[in-house]
């Protein structure tokens, strides 16, 4: 897995998401105890108003 951010002053137990991505080409969050699929690719995300 690679890191590529950091979202910070989030309501997760250690108020941060490290976001990463995998040879799977899908985005997760990791909040510091539970890791999570974002999105299935970058374009998805892309496409996500968030």
């Amino acid at each position: 897995m690679q890191v590529f951010g950091v979202v910070e002053g989030t309501s997760c137990p250690y108020g941060q998401l490290v976001l990463m991505t995998c040879e799977d080409k899908r985005l997760y969050s990791y909040d510091g105890e539970e890791l999570h699929v974002v999105a299935l690719s970058l374009d998805q995300l892309r496409d996500m108003e968030i």
